[in-house]
């Protein structure tokens, strides 16, 4: 008798459990920006709205003016660079929001293979897994099912309304809610930003930039790897079992 998805899902979820519930060290990973391509997809998103202004956003702009940077922050400052200060900030924020929304739902999400490769053998070596999001709790969780990722909820944490200036709150908050400390955890982060409040928390981390963090000062983190190649995802597990 085959084994249904959905029962084979829900073992590997009890699996993720159990290590929790045993295990003394946690991989970290940031959901979107490691596992898929958000931040594509939210320059696409901006792209969008802002063209229908006749607002022409380019890869420099968004990465000047908006990588891991609320859209409170960064839409007035287009706005002046473009001299379109009039428009309604709120009703931009809005917009952005939705479509990035619809294109994380849609079919334009590329997933990283090896990243879930490498999450499958972290899970192999009964280390435990822990998912970092800037969105809400519910729309990450149901971002990890249609993902297939083997994550209980209980092995995520979310930072919806503060990831940009919590100072390390959002990684220090996940950790603790894995009951693993600190120093016996390790990150995985794409941007500067992300690297400076996984060690104000005290966890060290592994940098994995994109495109459009490529530029950022890595320093602090313990290794720099241009791509997830299987030399970076040896590295990592070796690192996980010197913590």
């Amino acid at each position: 008798m085959k084994t249904s998805h959905h029962t084979k899902k829900t073992e590997n979820i009890q699996k993720q459990e159990e290590i929790t519930a045993h295990s003394s060290k946690a991989l970290l990973f940031e959901l979107e920006n490691l596992i898929i391509n958000e931040r594509e997809l939210q320059f696409k998103a901006l792209c969008n709205v802002m063209e229908k202004r006749d607002i022409k956003i380019t890869e420099i702009d968004f990465i000047r003016f908006c990588v891991d940077k609320p859209s409170s922050d960064f839409i007035p400052k287009i706005l002046a660079l473009k001299e379109k200060t009039r428009l309604s900030k709120e009703k931009l924020e809005e917009e952005i929001e939705k479509q990035t929304r619809e294109l994380i739902q849609g079919k334009e999400v590329r997933v990283n293979e090896k990243a879930i490769s490498l999450l499958k053998k972290a899970v192999d070596k009964e280390i435990i897994l822990g998912a970092l999001s800037h969105w809400d709790i519910d729309t990450a969780a149901d971002m990890a099912i249609r993902l297939n990722l083997d994550i209980p909820q209980s092995s995520m944490a979310t930072s919806s309304s503060n990831w940009f200036i919590a100072k390390g709150e959002a990684w220090k908050q996940l950790s603790k809610t894995l009951g693993i400390p600190p120093k016996k955890s390790l990150s995985l982060v794409t941007s500067a930003r992300s690297l400076k409040f996984s060690l104000y928390a005290g966890i060290p981390a592994i940098a994995l930039p994109d495109k459009f963090t490529s530029a950022h000062d890595f320093g602090g983190s313990d290794f720099v790897f241009e791509s997830l190649n299987d030399h970076a995802i040896n590295t990592i597990l070796t690192c996980m079992e010197d913590l």
